[in-house]
C-alpha cells in the first residue's frame, strides 16, 4: 500500500514550489551553491510531477552534491526512491535527513513505513511515536501507528488511529482505505465498502482503491459492480495481479466461464508463481468448465505450495471421483484425515469413496466415524 504514499507525498512537496527557475550559472558563493541546489531541488519535483521518477532521482542526487546538508531533498531522494521500489536506498536519505534535522516529522514517518515494510514492527513504532511527540498533528503518522496495530490484531486500536488521522486529515485516502481493511477484517463490509469508495473518490488514480472497493462488493455478491472497479483498476494497473484473478473470479460468479479464464490466463502469463489459492481458484474454474483433469492439475500446484492444506485436498478428491478416479481420490481422504482425523465431513468423502470402490462395510464404518464426531461436536 505504501509506494502510492512516496507519490503523494512528492506531488504533496512539488505543489509547494515555484512553477520556474532560471538554470544555474557556475556557482561563486555559498549563497550561489544554495541557490543551485534549489534549482535542481525544484527540477526534480517537476519530473515527479510527471511521474518521472529516475529523473527526479538524478536531480535530487545533484542537488545533494552541491548542498549534502539538506534534509528536504534527502527525504525528496528518499520518497522518490521509494516511489522506484528500492527500499532500502530509500530508508537510507530518510534516515540521512534525520541524522541532519531530528526533528524531521515527515521523515520519520516515511522511515518507519519502510520498516513495516521490512517487518521492522518494533523500530517502525519508534518512528511513528518519535513523529508524533514532535508534531502530534501529522496524520500520515497516525495511519503508521494504525496499520502497526491492524499487523497486531489490534483492530479496536486502529481504528481508534485511522479515526484521528481522518479528523486530522480527512481527505487522507490511505486513511480511508485502512479503515476499510481493518473494518473488514472485523466482518463489517458494508461499511468497508462505504470506506473503499470514499478512498475512490479522493484519488480515483489509485488502482488499489478500485481493488479494494471490487472486493467488497465481490463479498458482497455484487459482481458486476465488482467486475466494473476490476475494470477500473486494470485501467489504471493492468499488470496489477489482484485484480486481475478477481476480474476472472467475478465473472465465474456470472456464469462467464470462457470470459474468466481468459482474465486468469493473464494473470498466470504476468505471474506464474501465483498464490495457492489463486490455483485453487483456476482449478474451481475449470472444474465449472467441466475440465476435470486441467482443473486437478491446478490442484496439484495448490498442494505443491501448500500440502498441508485439507481444503485442497478435499477438492482434488472430489474431482477425482468425478473422474471415477476413485483409488486416487481415496488416497487423498486419507491425506486430509492424516492432517484432521476430527473432520466428520472427511471421514465421509472417504466413506464415498469406499462405497464407490465396492467396499461397503468400510464405507459404513467411516460413516459411523462421521456420525459420531458430529455427535460430540453438538454434544448429544
Amino acid at each position: 500500500m505504501f509506494r502510492n504514499l512516496w507519490v503523494i507525498l512528492l506531488l504533496g512537496l512539488c505543489l509547494l514550489q515555484t512553477p520556474g527557475c532560471a538554470k544555474p550559472t557556475p556557482a561563486r558563493s555559498g549563497h550561489e551553491s544554495t541557490r543551485q541546489a534549489g534549482y535542481w531541488k525544484k527540477q526534480g519535483a517537476k519530473f515527479v510531477l510527471v511521474n518521472n521518477f529516475p529523473q527526479a532521482l538524478k536531480c535530487y542526487d545533484r542537488a545533494i552534491k552541491i548542498n549534502p546538508g539538506n534534509a528536504d531533498v534527502w527525504f525528496s531522494r528518499g520518497l522518490a526512491l521509494g516511489a522506484l521500489k528500492k527500499g532500502d536506498q530509500a530508508v537510507n536519505s530518510f534516515e540521512r535527513a534525520i541524522q541532519i534535522n531530528p526533528r524531521h516529522d515527515d521523515a520519520l514517518v516515511a522511515a518507519g513505513m519502510l520498516y513495516v515494510e521490512q517487518k521492522k514492527y518494533q523500530l517502525a513504532q519508534q518512528y511513528f511515536d518519535r513523529a508524533r511527540a514532535i508534531n502530534p498533528r501529522n496524520d500520515r503518522a497516525w495511519v503508521g501507528d494504525a496499520r502497526l496495530r491492524q499487523l497486531a490484531g489490534q483492530y479496536d486500536q486502529a481504528l481508534a488511529a485511522c479515526r484521528r488521522a481522518l479528523e486530522l486529515n480527512s481527505r487522507n485516502d490511505q486513511a480511508w482505505e485502512l479503515q476499510g481493511q481493518i473494518l473488514a477484517k472485523q466482518g463489517q463490509i458494508p461499511q468497508a465498502l462505504q470506506s473503499f469508495e470514499t478512498a475512490v473518490k479522493l484519488n480515483p488514480s489509485y488502482e488499489l482503491h478500485w481493488y479494494n472497493q471490487g472486493w467488497a462488493l465481490a463479498d458482497l455478491k455484487r459482481w458486476q459492480e465488482a467486475s466494473n472497479c476490476f475494470d477500473r483498476a486494470l485501467l489504471i494497473n493492468p499488470r496489477h495481479n489482484e485484480s486481475l484473478v478477481m476480474k476472472a473470479w467475478a465473472l465465474t460468479q456470472q456464469g462467464q466461464y470462457p470470459e474468466a479464464l481468459e482474465w486468469m490466463n493473464k494473470a498466470f502469463e504476468q505471474n506464474p508463481r501465483q498464490t495457492a489459492e489463486t490455483w485453487v481458484d483456476k482449478g474451481l474454474l475449470l472444474n465449472a468448465m467441466k475440465r476435470y483433469s486441467q482443473a486437478i492439475a491446478c490442484f496439484d500446484q495448490a498442494l505443491k505450495i501448500d500440502p498441508n492444506n485439507i481444503r485442497y485436498w478435499n477438492i482434488k478428491a472430489r474431482n477425482l471421483m468425478t473422474l471415477k478416479q476413485y483409488p486416487q481420490a481415496l488416497e487423498c481422504c486419507e491425506k486430509a484425515l492424516r492432517l484432521n482425523p476430527e473432520s466428520a465431513e472427511n471421514w465421509e468423502l472417504k466413506a464415498a469413496c469406499w462405497y464407490k470402490l465396492g467396499r461397503k462395510a468400510q464405507a459404513l464404518q467411516c460413516l459411523e466415524r462421521a456420525e459420531s464426531l458430529k455427535a460430540e461436536k453438538t454434544g448429544k
